[in-house]
């Protein structure tokens, strides 16, 4: 304790050590606000490169363009799944396997001028085409053909273009 009784009197030691604590908060102060500065430096720069050559205003609007557009890009997205599974479910129904076999139906024109011929969709649904041609004429049959079996009995060149269809891949 000084003479006058004060505590912190100038040349008692505990007022040494309250000026080395405030000395070394000081230098922390400075050191912090040096780092701060930097940092606030920093964020200017990038700030300044994103609104580059455009005011606050026209950078707001920049951004409601691209929330607008990302909107129309979602609905577009949409709309472009729901065709594509209109498609596919269109799809399943088209002709997709077929099945052709050549024959000479009666031995005796040559070059195989009659045929067979089986068309079907995905889910094996369609039609047979036997057209027979002859010396007197060309005819031709239609059988139907669902889940991959016939309406009617078939001949032995119209089994042989199912079975090929029925393989045909997928």
């Amino acid at each position: 304790m000084s003479t006058d009784g004060s505590l912190f009197a100038a040349g008692s030691p505990l007022s040494g050590v309250i000026m080395i604590l405030l000395t070394i908060i000081v230098i922390i102060l400075i050191v912090v606000t040096g780092m701060l500065s930097r940092k606030v430096s920093s964020l200017e720069k990038r700030v300044g490169k994103l609104s580059a050559g455009s005011d606050g205003e026209s950078l707001e609007n920049a951004l409601i363009r691209i929330f607008d557009d990302y909107s129309a890009f979602s609905r577009t997205l949409k709309q472009n799944e729901e065709d594509i599974e209109d498609i596919y479910a269109r799809l399943r129904t088209v002709i997709q396997k077929i099945g052709v076999i050549k024959y000479d139906a009666f031995n005796q024109m040559g070059g195989n001028l009659s045929s067979a011929i089986a068309l079907l969709d995905e889910n094996n649904d369609g039609f047979i085409i036997n057209t027979v041609q002859s010396v007197d004429g060309c005819y031709s049959y239609v059988k139907r053909v669902i889940d991959g079996k016939p309406d009617i009995d078939l001949g032995k060149e119209e089994n042989q273009a199912l079975e090929e269809a029925l393989r045909y891949p997928q």
